[in-house]
């Protein structure tokens, strides 16, 4: 709640905070809130629509690894899209903690799809290779279609820092 710039109530008592230093101004603006919605209905939107779609044209199981290693691969490429809005270079040092977790989420994936006792707790199997391909291609086109639209449409870093910056509520 203290991020949308209301104070929380605790047990019908209102909870005793230190003074806001700018009262008019929440943490999460209303716009950069509805931005990160629409960043993530993309992810939802194209790794569902994947799900349906390769439920009719592979076997149930390998549709639901293809779909997982699609989601996983979805968002770190949303979050890698995110943070490069920034500009900077790939392996900054500054963005070592994203491949720690995009690392440990890659060996998690393939242990997933790859060791026996684990596919069979998640009831996958592994994608054949154009079911995979296909995968991460939608991963990449889901978590990154934000990044590629505005660079498409020429919004300069003044405009998407203007866009993004921490609004009034």
């Amino acid at each position: 709640m203290i991020l949308l710039g209301k104070k929380p109530a605790c047990f019908g008592r209102s909870v005793s905070l230190p003074p806001d230093p700018l009262p008019s101004l929440a943490l999460l603006g209303q716009a950069l809130l509805g931005l990160a919605l629409l960043h993530g209905g993309g992810v939802l939107v194209g790794v569902f629509s994947f799900h349906l779609w390769s439920q009719s044209h592979s076997p149930e199981a390998e549709a639901r690894g293809a779909t997982f290693l699609a989601l996983v691969v979805g968002n770190l490429v949303l979050a890698l899209a995110d943070a490069s809005s920034t500009g900077g270079r790939l392996f900054a040092p500054h963005r070592k903690i994203y491949w720690i977790i995009s690392a440990v989420a890659g060996v998690v994936l393939i242990a997933v799809l790859a060791v026996p006792l684990l596919a069979d707790l998640f009831k996958v199997t592994p994608p054949d290779l154009p079911l995979l391909c296909l995968a991460l291609a939608v991963a990449g086109l889901s978590g990154g279609w934000f990044r590629v639209a505005r660079s498409l449409h020429g919004l300069s870093r003044r405009g998407w820092a203007k866009a993004t910056r921490l609004a009034p509520s």
